[in-house]
């Protein structure tokens, strides 16, 4: 503890030392601090990363090495497997099996060596004819040797057939001696682009007898299958034999000479390494093609992968820069919140002179700070406590006093005077309007005298609905037909919340008379579906759009008042969920034009 305020003395005293930072305000002081020590973590994180970023990036680089690699190394091993089963195949006709039975089979000295010859020729005409090699221009040309004699020369496309033997020749007599090989390859020239497999035939018999067969294939061919590691970056790429020889490669100087031997030297069949060729260091990449025991190696300059990572960090660098740069900002204002609250409290007070007694101060999540804040806020909320409870709530309660006066009045003149009509219609013997005054008396103090929650029997519900339908019947006359099916008579005991099913029916003749020039039909189904009671109301009406009845919502008055009656079918759905729960309320279905199934799904509910 001691050493930690040591170290702060004399941190201290060398700041005091800057004339500058000494007489610098401590908001400026903070934000350079802040500064100085992002900028000294930002440098130490940074430059642990770029480290990381380059190993990972170096890996990742020798990883897509080793895959192309692979890649072509496959490709070249099936395009050499495909000609050298190629080859096998042209050792196995029958000329050369009679040869191997007879060693003097294809002598020159036979009376019909030449008929011979043209059947052996046919034979390894018709080998090639559909073999894949062939047809995919694998092979450009075959030739065929007995001892010192060329017997046959077939070749894929027309070319100077002068030029094709001199080549083949040339090819043939200098390999003869080769006493020791009888499978090799031969690598082009200067003269000739073609790689030759060579396979030499002895007989059993007599050794002196030999059979060869030269098959050309284009280097240009094979040097086109590593053309993906040739475009990357600068690279070299060889394919050579055992002994060394180059037989392809995209340095075509360096074709039919010996590859350096320092690469020999440092293969690896494994992994990607780092090898050093004429004091320059290379990432150099091996893979051996087993069909015919040949080596594809790939070299690169280190350098050319060293300034391609550093070009990829460049955007590291930029991004760096770009986080100095927000982080600084928000140094900034972080600096300039913390300064806030006395704008804050400057606006409060003014507030609260102009009587706006609901401000608030923020929350700072600094304790110092934020006991100003929840003091100053304690303050306005007891004003506006003391305001709304004691003079505002006093202006309501008399408010809504003489409103309810007024309501009570209203109802009670208004059923006198009915009830006065009532009278008036039964003296003069018109049964007609009694019915009608009677139902709408009824009608009215059901939707008068009644709160959300209010329950009655479902015939008492019934019967208002009945009451709607006879007024309205008087009204429309045959325009309309109605009918109410009852499944059980004990279903009409049980309860359902008042003004349920009357709402819809009005709903149905709104739609189905009112707005529509056709008849309507209007059925009322009572049953139970699973412990459950279901009102089944259905009509032939003009439908409507379901979802936007549901799920559109109307701020403005004017449309509300327009759609009140669609916004009564969703009030009565939210009405029931409130009552009985989310399963239960409304399932509707309508049809534009054809008509509507409303469903009103409640459980039985026996007691009031």
């Amino acid at each position: 503890m001691k050493k930690y305020s040591k170290s702060k003395y004399r941190i201290r005293k060398f700041i005091n030392k800057i004339p500058y930072l000494r007489d610098m305000s401590v908001r400026n002081k903070i934000l350079i601090y802040i500064f100085a020590s992002t900028i000294i973590s930002l440098s130490i994180f940074g430059s642990f990363m770029y480290a990381r970023m380059y190993n990972s990036m170096l890996e990742s680089t020798y990883s897509n090495i080793s895959l192309m690699i692979s890649n072509t190394s496959k490709s070249l091993e099936d395009s050499f497997s495909i000609i050298k089963y190629t080859t096998l195949g042209l050792t196995s006709s029958n000329t050369v099996k009679e040869w191997i039975a007879d060693a003097n089979y294809l002598n020159e000295y036979n009376e019909d060596t030449y008929g011979k010859i043209t059947i052996f020729d046919d034979e390894l005409r018709r080998s090639l004819l559909f073999n894949n090699a062939w047809n995919l221009k694998l092979i450009s040309t075959v030739s065929t040797y007995v001892n010192d004699k060329g017997i046959s020369y077939i070749f894929t496309k027309e070319m100077p057939i002068e030029k094709f033997k001199v080549n083949s020749d040339r090819v043939f007599n200098n390999t003869k001696d080769w006493a020791t090989s009888y499978v090799f390859d031969v690598p082009p020239t200067i003269y000739d682009d073609n790689i030759y497999h060579v396979r030499r035939l002895i007989n059993p018999y007599d050794n002196n007898e030999t059979i060869t067969f030269l098959v050309a294939t284009k280097e240009k061919l094979i040097a086109d299958k590593f053309q993906e590691l040739v475009r990357y970056n600068n690279a070299n790429i060889y394919l050579y034999d055992k002994e060394g020889v180059i037989l392809s490669s995209n340095n075509k100087d360096m074709l039919g000479k010996k590859i350096n031997s320092e690469i020999i030297e440092k293969i690896d069949l494994k992994k990607i390494n780092e090898i050093k060729i004429d004091g320059k260091a290379y990432i150099a990449g091996f893979k051996e093609i087993e069909s015919n025991g040949l080596t594809l190696v790939m070299t690169i300059p280190r350098k050319n992968i060293v300034n391609q990572i550093f070009q990829s960090m460049t955007y590291f660098i930029v991004f760096s820069i770009f986080l100095i740069i927000v982080l600084t900002s928000v140094v900034v204002m972080l600096m300039m919140s913390s300064t806030k609250f006395i704008k804050d409290l400057l606006v409060s007070i003014n507030n609260i002179k102009n009587k706006k007694y609901d401000t608030k101060m923020p929350i700072y999540n600094d304790a110092s700070l934020d006991e100003i804040s929840i003091a100053v806020n304690s303050m306005t909320e007891e004003l506006n406590y003391l305001i709304k409870e004691t003079y505002e709530k006093q202006l309501l309660i008399k408010e809504m006093n003489i409103k309810f006066l007024q309501y009570q009045m209203n109802p009670h003149f208004l059923f006198n005077v009915l009830l006065t009509i009532q009278m008036k219609a039964k003296m003069c013997q018109d049964e007609d309007i009694y019915k009608m005054v009677n139902a709408l008396t009824t009608l009215l103090r059901a939707g008068i005298y009644t709160n959300s929650t209010a329950k009655i029997s479902l015939k008492q519900e019934l019967e208002y609905v009945e009451f709607y339908l006879y007024l309205q019947k008087v009204r429309f006359e045959e325009r309309l037909e109605y009918k109410i099916h009852i499944e059980e008579e004990d279903i009409l005991n049980l309860y359902i919340p008042k003004l349920t099913v009357e709402p819809i029916v009005e709903n149905a003749i709104i739609h189905g008379v009112e707005n529509s020039v056709d008849n309507l039909t209007l059925e009322v189904n009572v049953y139970r579906v699973k412990g459950d009671l279901c009102i089944e109301i259905i009509d032939n009406g003009i439908g409507f759009d379901v979802n936007k009845v549901i799920n559109e919502t109307h701020d403005d008055v004017t449309k509300r008042n327009i759609e009140r009656d669609k916004i009564g079918l969703k009030n009565t759905d939210q009405r029931l969920k409130l009552i009985y729960g989310e399963k239960y309320g409304l399932i509707i279905n309508s049809c534009i034009n054809k008509g509507t199934n409303i469903k009103v799904i409640i459980p039985e509910d026996i007691d009031e």
